[in-house]
């Protein structure tokens, strides 16, 4: 997840004009599940088509298990999370819909809901508002969370309200180690900003 974030941060910043942070370290670590050894040496000796059909299948189990086991929370997050690979956002949102049902109030799985919502956006592309209305929602129970004030904050100066980003941004670097390349990138994107 912390891959798709650190893309959406970079294409929201490009679109705003400015130079989008790296996330700081340790942010939104979160342990992976996937194939077996095994299973990872027999896809190195395949052939790409070979290897998409053998992923797909392991979805399609994936999928199939969870309609008889509706209530497995992390095979809901493991299938959003192989939708996400796959480039599939609507499938992987609709996953993560189910997982959230059963975790409800969950910020890290709204958080991964918005990730996916803004998967192949383009830097021009305005925030789905349903990610936006997620961002705002986390920003209640985790507002110092730095996805959240990033995107707030890109919002915020999309929608001609330099002061507001400046807030969210200000924010955020002030959860940065000082002098790291985050607070660099941070601070480059708020001197981006018009003056108050």
């Amino acid at each position: 997840m912390r891959e798709e974030i650190g893309k959406r941060i970079e294409e929201a910043a490009k679109s705003g004009g400015f130079a989008p942070p790296p996330l700081p370290k340790g942010l939104a670590a979160e342990a992976q599940s996937g194939p077996s050894v095994e299973q990872m040496e027999a896809a190195q000796n395949m052939s790409p088509e070979d290897r998409a059909k053998m992923v797909g299948g392991m979805i399609e189990q994936l999928a199939a298990k969870l309609k008889e086991q509706p209530n497995d929370l992390d095979g809901w997050l493991r299938l959003a999370r192989a939708y996400e690979v796959q480039g599939d956002s609507a499938k992987a949102v609709d996953a993560l819909d189910h997982a959230a049902a059963l975790k409800p109030g969950d910020p890290g799985i709204k958080l991964q809901t918005v990730s996916a919502l803004l998967s192949g956006l383009k830097p021009e592309d305005a925030l789905p508002p349903r990610a936006i209305a997620m961002l705002t929602e986390v920003a209640t129970v985790t507002p110092d969370a730095p996805e959240v004030l990033w995107y707030l904050g890109v919002v915020a100066a999309r929608d001609g309200r330099p002061a507001d980003a400046r807030e969210k941004w200000t924010k955020l670097l002030g959860s940065l180690a000082p002098g790291g390349e985050d607070t660099k990138m941070v601070q480059a994107a708020l001197a981006q900003l018009p003056a108050k």
